[in-house]
C-alpha cells in the first residue's frame, strides 16, 4: 500500500474497512471509474399492495461499485400500478435504497435506468402474490338522516401537526357526512353502490371516493401533516323511507377484488312547519304600501292558506305567505294562517290581528346632512330649525337647515358659531329676543370635552350670533322655558362625563345666565317638565357616582330652589321620556327608559301634582330608550322609535290615550331610528328627523 497515491490509499482504506481485503465476495470493489450499469436487488416474493425495499448500485464493466456516480435513476416497472417512493432519484456514494408498492399479482419486473444515458440500465423480477389481507369493509351502519337536513352532521377532533412532527393542536370542527373505511387488498379503493333488490340509496344522497371535499376530514395519523378525507355518503335527503343499498368497495389489484356491506339507510320526516307570531306583524296605515311576510321554519318550499276577512285593499299569496297592497279603512282584522311543507306536513294554526291605523309615518324630504344628537326647534313662522349634531363621534356638526312643511324640503341655513353634539335649542317667547332659539352647551369635538357657550339663532335673518356663556360647562342637559319666559338649564355632563347638580337660568332680555339654587342630585339623562303650576318636574338620569335614579324634584322658579318633597317613581329610569298631559290637574306621562342593568323598560307611570305622587299604569306594547313622545293635537301620545332590549333601533310606534289609559298600535316609522327628534307641527303632523340605525341618518319622515 505504500504505493498507493493518496485517492488509493483513501479508497484501499474503505476497501479495508468494508471488507473487501478479506476476500468478502458479497461486496463488490470500490471504483472511481466509469459507470457502464447497474445492479438492482429486492426480496424475490412480495405480496400485492405490501411496500419494500429495492436497492440500486452503480457499477463500472469489473462490477466494482463507482462511488462518484452523479447521475439520476430513473424507475419504471412491468406493473403499470406499481407505486415507487420516488420517479426518479440520486444514489449515495453510488448506491441507493427505496421503498417500492406492487398492485398486479404475476412476475413483475423493476427497472433502474439512467436518466441520460439509457445503455446503463439494470433490473430484478419479483413474483408478486395475492395481498395477504383480504379485503373487508370496517365501516359501522350508516346513521337515519331527515329529509332537508345535510346527512350525519357531527364532530371530529384532529391534530394540527408541527413540521410533520408534533401534534401542535387538538382542533374539533362540525362536518357532514358518513365515512367510509376498508382494510386489506391493495389500496387505494374506489367506492361506488348499488341499488339492492326494490329499493336504492335515498334520494340526494351520493357516494364520493378519498379526497373529496364532500366528504368530512379525518384525523391524521403519526406522523402527518394534516386532516384527510375518506371516502362517504354526503348529501341532503329528500324524500323520506327505509332504502336498502349495497356498497362496493374496489381495490387497485390487477386483478382487482372486491368487497360489499348490505345497509339499511331510513330517513325520516322533518318537523312539521312553525309559522312563527312573534313579534306581531307591523300595522298599517290607511294609503299607505303595505308588506309582510309571515315567517315560519320548515322544509321548503312552503305553501300558505289564510282564513279571516283581510284588511280592505289587501291581498293574501298562497304562493309566498305574503300580505301586501294598500289599506283603505282602519280597523283591526283577525286572521288565521297556515304553512303546509312539500311532503303535506300542516303547521299549526298561527293567530295574528293585522291592525290598520287611520294615521302613520311616510316619507318626506332628505335633511342636507345625516345628523343624530342633534336639536329640532318648531319656530313661529311653522319652519323647524334643525342644528348641530354629530355624524359620527369624530365629526361633530355646526351646520344648520330649516323644514319647511310646505313643501316637505329641507334648505341649509348659516350655521353655528361652533359645533355641537347633545345641546339644547328653545324656542324664546319674551323680550328683545323673543322667536329667536337659544341654543346652548354640549359637545364639541370627539375628545368628549363641554362648553359653556352660548347662542342666539335669528330666524329673520337666518342667522346666529353668540351670546353670554352659562355659569358652567354642560352636554346632555335640558332646558325648560318657564312661565315668565326665562331658560332654565340644568344638570348633564362635565368634560370629564360627570353628572353635573348645578343649574342656572337664562334672560332673554338681558341675555346673561345667572345661578340659580342646585338640585339635590347631580343628573345627566334626566327629564324636566314644566307644569301647570310653573314648577319644574325632574326626574331619574344617572348621578355622579353612576347610580341610576328613581328620584325626583320640584323646581320653583319663584323660590329659585329645588325641593325633593315630592315622590320617588316606581322604578329607576335613564333616558326616558316625560310628557305633560292635557286636563286638570296636567299629570305627566313617563314612558320607557333603562334600568340599573342597561335593560330598557316597557313600563309607564303617571305623576299626579295634585299630591306630588307617581303611580304605575298600563305598560307599552314594546320597551323604549332613546325614544321620543309627542304630545298631539287630540291629546293623545305618540310614542316613536328609540331601541328594544337588545339595543337595536326601532321602527316600532304606539300611542297612549289618557282617557283610556292604554297603549295602542299606529303606523310604524318607515326607517328604525333612535336618538332622533320628533317636532309637533302647526298642523297636527309630526316631524321627525335623522337619529340613529346602523350610522347617523339623514332622512326624515312626517306622522299624518
Amino acid at each position: 500500500m505504500k504505493n498507493c497515491s493518496w485517492l488509493m490509499l483513501f479508497l484501499c482504506g474503505l476497501c479495508l474497512l468494508s471488507g473487501c481485503a478479506s476476500g468478502n465476495s458479497q461486496t463488490p470493489p470500490i471504483a472511481t471509474g466509469v459507470t457502464t450499469h447497474f445492479s438492482v436487488t429486492a426480496v424475490a416474493n412480495a405480496a400485492a399492495g405490501t411496500a419494500f425495499n429495492v436497492t440500486v448500485t452503480a457499477l463500472d464493466s469489473s462490477n466494482n461499485v463507482v462511488i462518484t456516480y452523479s447521475g439520476m435513476v430513473r424507475f419504471t416497472s412491468s406493473d403499470p400500478q406499481a407505486a415507487f417512493q420516488s420517479a426518479s432519484s440520486t444514489l449515495t456514494n453510488g448506491t441507493g435504497s427505496y421503498s417500492v408498492t406492487l398492485k398486479t399479482a404475476a412476475v413483475q419486473t423493476i427497472t433502474a435506468t439512467d436518466s441520460v444515458n439509457a445503455s446503463i440500465t439494470g433490473s430484478i423480477s419479483i413474483n408478486v402474490t395475492a395481498p395477504t389481507a383480504a379485503l373487508t369493509i370496517t365501516s359501522n351502519s350508516p346513521p337515519a338522516g331527515t329529509v332537508g337536513s345535510e346527512y350525519n352532521p357531527h364532530k371530529v377532533t384532529y391534530c394540527v401537526w408541527w413540521n410533520g412532527r408534533y401534534c401542535e393542536q387538538l382542533k374539533t370542527v362540525n362536518v357532514l357526512g358518513f365515512p367510509l373505511a376498508g382494510r386489506g387488498g391493495v389500496p387505494p379503493y374506489n367506492w361506488s353502490w348499488a341499488a339492492a333488490a326494490g329499493s336504492s340509496l335515498p334520494a340526494g344522497l351520493s357516494v364520493a371516493n378519498p379526497g373529496s371535499p364532500s366528504c368530512p376530514i379525518a384525523a391524521s395519523t403519526w406522523p402527518g401533516t394534516g386532516p384527510t378525507h375518506p371516502a362517504c355518503i354526503f348529501g341532503m335527503p329528500m324524500q323520506p323511507g327505509t332504502n336498502n343499498v349495497v356498497i362496493t368497495m374496489t381495490d387497485s389489484g390487477l386483478p382487482s377484488a372486491q368487497a360489499t356491506a348490505k345497509y339499511t339507510i331510513t330517513i325520516n320526516l322533518p318537523q312539521p312547519p312553525v309559522v312563527n307570531t312573534t313579534p306581531p306583524p307591523p300595522p298599517g296605515v290607511v294609503g299607505r304600501p303595505y308588506n309582510y311576510i309571515f315567517p315560519a321554519s320548515g322544509y321548503p318550499p312552503l305553501t300558505w292558506s289564510e282564513s279571516g276577512p283581510l284588511p280592505n285593499g289587501l291581498a293574501f299569496d298562497d304562493r309566498t305567505g305574503v300580505l301586501s297592497g294598500i289599506p283603505t279603512v282602519a280597523n283591526s282584522f283577525p286572521i288565521t294562517v297556515t304553512a303546509t311543507d312539500q311532503l303535506n306536513q300542516n303547521s299549526a294554526e298561527a293567530n295574528f290581528t293585522i291592525v290598520v291605523s287611520a294615521h302613520g309615518f311616510q316619507v318626506t324630504g332628505s335633511m342636507t346632512t345625516a345628523r343624530t344628537l342633534h336639536t329640532a326647534t318648531l319656530l313661529t313662522d311653522g319652519k323647524v330649525l334643525v342644528v348641530g349634531g354629530q355624524f359620527d363621534p369624530a365629526d361633530l356638526l355646526a351646520t344648520a337647515e330649516l323644514f319647511d312643511p310646505s313643501t316637505g324640503n329641507f334648505t341649509a341655513t348659516e350655521g353655528m358659531q361652533i359645533s355641537r353634539s347633545a345641546h339644547t335649542a328653545t324656542l324664546l317667547t319674551t323680550g328683545l329676543n323673543a322667536g329667536k332659539v337659544l341654543v346652548t352647551g354640549g359637545q364639541t369635538s370627539s375628545a368628549g370635552n363641554a362648553t359653556a357657550t352660548a347662542e342666539l339663532y335669528d330666524p329673520t335673518g337666518a342667522t346666529s350670533t353668540a351670546t353670554g356663556s352659562m355659569q358652567t360647562a354642560r352636554y346632555g342637559h335640558t332646558a325648560t322655558i318657564l312661565s315668565n319666559g326665562n331658560v332654565l338649564v340644568i344638570g348633564g355632563a362635565d368634560a370629564t362625563g360627570t353628572a353635573l347638580a348645578s343649574a342656572e337660568i337664562f334672560d332673554p332680555t338681558k341675555g346673561t345666565f345667572t345661578a340659580t339654587g342646585s338640585m339635590q342630585s347631580a343628573r345627566r339623562g334626566h327629564t324636566a317638565t314644566l307644569l301647570a303650576n310653573g314648577n319644574v318636574l325632574v326626574t331619574g338620569g344617572i348621578d355622579a357616582n353612576s347610580t341610576h335614579l328613581a328620584s325626583a324634584e320640584l323646581f320653583d322658579p319663584n323660590k329659585g330652589t329645588f325641593t325633593t318633597a315630592v315622590g320617588v317613581m316606581t322604578v329607576t329610569r335613564v333616558s326616558h321620556t316625560a310628557t305633560l298631559l292635557n286636563g286638570t290637574p296636567g299629570k305627566v306621562l313617563l314612558a320607557g327608559g333603562v334600568d340599573d342593568s342597561g335593560n330598557t323598560r316597557n313600563t309607564v307611570e303617571l305623576f299626579d301634582p295634585t299630591d306630588a305622587s307617581f303611580s304605575a299604569t298600563t305598560n307599552m306594547i314594546t320597551a323604549h330608550s332613546g325614544h321620543t313622545a309627542t304630545l298631539l293635537t287630540d291629546g293623545t301620545v305618540l310614542l316613536a322609535g328609540g331601541v328594544d332590549g337588545s339595543g337595536n333601533p326601532l321602527v316600532a310606534t304606539e300611542l297612549f290615550n289618557p282617557g283610556a289609559g292604554a297603549f295602542a298600535s299606529t303606523g310604524d316609522l318607515v326607517t328604525p331610528r333612535e336618538r332622533h327628534t320628533a317636532t309637533l307641527l302647526n298642523d297636527g303632523r309630526v316631524l321627525a328627523t335623522g337619529g340613529f340605525d346602523t350610522a347617523a341618518l339623514k332622512s326624515a319622515e312626517l306622522y299624518q
